[in-house]
């Protein structure tokens, strides 16, 4: 049975569903015909060896430098694409199998370990000091003599 049909029998919600699945089963099958993919392990596994490859520790203790592979929403890109990948852009929206687009671009990352835990209050936007450690940021640095 067609999704028209059984919303003229008031399935709404079945037509909906069936619909959907319709769909993502079209756009599935011309991606895979026109496109490579690459699955979500395999970015875990790109991810886990480009920061192994790139890991550096730096001079402060508690600070580490490594790349990662980020995505960013396509409408969100500040910059322009070369004119073949633009080319390439416009064929695969005229193709209508993918809903959004990502740049994937690799990222110098700096993370800091956490120093100092803070509570937090719903409804109330102070947060509060209940522990620290190591040398990376005291509550000392944030607040002045007297405040808090």
């Amino acid at each position: 049975m067609n999704p028209q049909d059984l919303k003229e029998l008031g399935l709404e919600t079945a037509a909906n569903k069936l619909e959907r699945g319709q769909s993502l089963k079209r756009k599935m099958a011309i991606a895979y015909e026109n496109y490579r993919f690459v699955s979500p392990d395999i970015f875990d596994r790109f991810g886990h060896a480009l920061l192994n490859k790139t890991l550096r520790q730096t001079q402060w203790p508690h600070e580490i430098n490594y790349d990662k592979l980020v995505f960013i929403p396509l409408a969100k890109y500040p910059h322009v694409p070369p004119p073949d990948c633009l080319l390439d852009l416009k064929k695969a929206r005229d193709l209508q199998c993918f809903d959004s687009f990502e740049v994937a671009k690799i990222e110098a990352v700096v993370e800091r370990k956490d120093p100092i835990i803070f509570g937090i209050i719903d409804g109330c936007a102070d947060k509060f000091c209940v522990t620290q450690w190591d040398d990376d940021v005291k509550i000392e640095d944030i607040l002045k003599e007297g405040e808090g």
